[in-house]
């Protein structure tokens, strides 16, 4: 088996679909400023005192500049001749949480220090929190030590309502008693995920020969096993990790399961065979990894193998070999260039048993046509020709297939736009407005479709996509017992309706942080009736989940918003 030129694609995707952990440095055109000011200070770990060595020290000054220093054999640092100006002080090493000077629980962002010329400094110390770790055994289906099995910590996060699995950290191997550590994990949830890589590991071993040997599938095998031993993450435990916090050891029994294979022919709209295309299974929702890896490229024929395929619900996407250069290369789905690009994804549920002769036959997928209707002011043909429309697919999760079938449509001056390529069920949202404008409405054939969404089954034309000058809008102050603002805080505005928390892209729970002065604004809410309450910090992916907003409910301030609204209200932390 070779590894296929789409395998190579894909694994670029991963560069779009999991955040790299290399560090990065800001480029500063300017060498910074000297003077006569000076910071000092002392590193340490947070829960035991003891000095952090070799920690790396980035100050930095909006006009002055930046230095870089790295803590002595105490934990010391010091920053001689330094200008005038507010500095921020930033602390990271490998093995703690990235801290900053005067972060505190209800100051997570940390502080800023203020120099005149001459002045001394000499307590800017910080407390470091240790990573999480989760610690644990992986056992065969035999109950003997699962050896060299890959061991993954998938963040459990919610964007816009849909759940998502996010690789942490890379993957890492277990030893030869089956045990793996996770280390260098930020607070959170986790779900846990043990598999193989047995097909890429025998492709590449055959590279160098002059014929690559041929995988032959077994029958049975193990899946991809969540903790505590499930194939499917939905019904994974998750695990909770708190800041230098480490999990009691767990024990993961792997599942031996029949594998599946997937035959089939590629056909296109004319009927003809299809060539040219990448077929590729994914998960139907995110209860799977996040990218998948079992990818084919069809035959002159158009015929596909796939081959290992555990039981599951999957989605087999069909799309041409320049399609996927472009998502590889842009991180973006189906430009509107490629009008006559055909495509196909289909729902399959494996459960076993193989599926031989499946006919997969693509399509160029219909067109919707409209206009930008605005509401509560004006704008010039070159503002609304910066408008776009997205038409995304309504396919539950975050996953690779709702990449590859987005497509969107750039609005003329006029404001007419279409959008091609597009099946199955669809929701709209605008991009690229005016400051100040947000989405009100989506009208298709009359009826509102901004959030239920709509099925392409045919051409769509006389869509209106309606934006307003004038969005509804919630502004306000976060302050403590005593009145004072509190700066750096988050607020959390949620619908009162459960049942609008999980819309897929939802318009109805947003977050934020308070300015300076303690303030906040919030635009482009639609009216209904809502909670809002303030917080020291919200959990990037976390706070939005159901179980998080049940708790936050339970101490927020009602208030509801008419349409045009432009509402007022005061929050005080702790929450009463």
């Amino acid at each position: 088996m070779r590894i296929p030129h789409a395998a190579l694609l894909l694994l670029a995707l991963l560069g779009v679909c999991v955040s790299a952990h290399a560090p990065q440095t800001s480029a500063r055109p300017n060498p910074p400023q000297s003077g006569t000011a000076r910071i000092r200070g002392q590193v340490l770990a947070a829960d035991t005192g003891t000095p952090v060595r070799g920690a790396l020290v980035e100050l930095a000054s909006p006009g002055p500049g930046g230095w870089v220093t790295t803590t002595d054999s105490d934990g010391r640092f010091d920053f001689l001749g330094l200008p005038a100006g507010t500095f921020v002080l930033a602390v990271t090493k490998p093995g703690f949480i990235d801290a900053t000077f005067g972060q505190t629980p209800a100051l997570p962002k940390g502080g800023s220090i203020d120099l005149v010329a001459g002045q001394s400094f000499d307590r800017a110390d910080v407390r470091m929190p240790r990573n999480a770790v989760i610690a644990g055994r992986v056992f065969d289906e035999y109950g003997e030590p699962a050896i060299e099995a890959y061991v993954t910590a998938l963040k459990v996060e919610y964007i816009s309502g849909m759940r998502r699995l996010r690789a942490a950290r890379p993957p890492v191997q277990t030893n030869d008693l089956g045990e793996f550590r996770l280390y260098g994990l930020q607070p959170g949830k986790y779900v846990v995920a043990v598999g193989f890589r047995a097909m890429q590991q025998a492709a590449v071993a055959g590279a160098g020969r002059d014929q690559a040997p041929q995988y032959v599938a077994s029958g049975e095998g193990i899946a991809p096993t969540f903790y505590p031993g499930t194939a499917r993450s939905i019904e994974a435990q998750p695990i909770v990790v708190e800041a230098g916090g480490a999990t009691p050891t767990i024990a993961i029994a792997l599942q031996s399961v029949r594998f599946s294979r997937i035959s089939g022919t590629i056909v296109n709209s004319s009927g003809r065979n299809a060539s040219g295309m990448v077929v590729m299974i994914n998960p139907a929702t995110a209860d799977g990894l996040p990218v998948s890896m079992n990818v084919a490229e069809p035959d002159a024929g158009g015929h596909f193998t796939l081959q290992n395929i555990a039981p599951g619900a999957y989605r087999i996407d069909v799309v041409s070999r320049a399609m996927l250069d472009n998502v590889a290369k842009n991180g973006t789905g189906r430009p509107q260039a490629m009008e006559d690009d055909e495509f196909a994804s289909v729902p399959v549920s494996v459960n076993g048993d193989d599926i031989d002769g499946l006919v997969v036959t693509t399509t160029r997928g219909f067109q919707m046509a409209g206009r930008i209707v605005v509401e509560g002011g004006t704008a010039t043909a070159d503002a609304i020709a910066k408008i776009n429309v997205a038409v995304s697919p309504m396919i539950p999760g975050v996953n690779l297939s709702n990449q590859l079938l987005n497509a969107e449509g750039a609005a003329a001056d006029d404001g007419t736009f279409v959008a091609r390529g597009l099946i199955g069920p669809r929701l709209v949202r605008a991009y690229g407005l005016p400051p100040g404008w947000a989405l009100k409405s989506v009208r298709v054939g009359g009826a509102d479709v901004t959030d239920a969404g709509f099925e392409m089954n045919g051409d769509i034309a006389g869509a209106e996509v309606v934006v307003t000058a004038k969005p509804a809008q919630v502004s306000g102050v976060v302050i403590d017992e005593r009145g004072a603002p509190l700066k750096d805080y988050s607020v959390a505005i949620f619908s009162e309706d459960r049942r609008l928390w999980t819309l897929t892209q939802t318009r109805y729970v947003v977050s934020v942080r308070t300015d300076a002065n303690g303030q906040f604004t919030i635009a482009a809410l639609p009216p209904g009736a809502y909670f809002a309450v303030a917080a020291a910090a919200l959990v990037d992916g976390e706070w939005a989940e159901t179980e998080s907003l049940e708790k936050l409910r339970a101490k927020a301030t009602p208030f509801s918003l008419a349409d045009g609204e432009l509402k007022a209200i005061s929050l005080v932390f702790p929450p009463r």
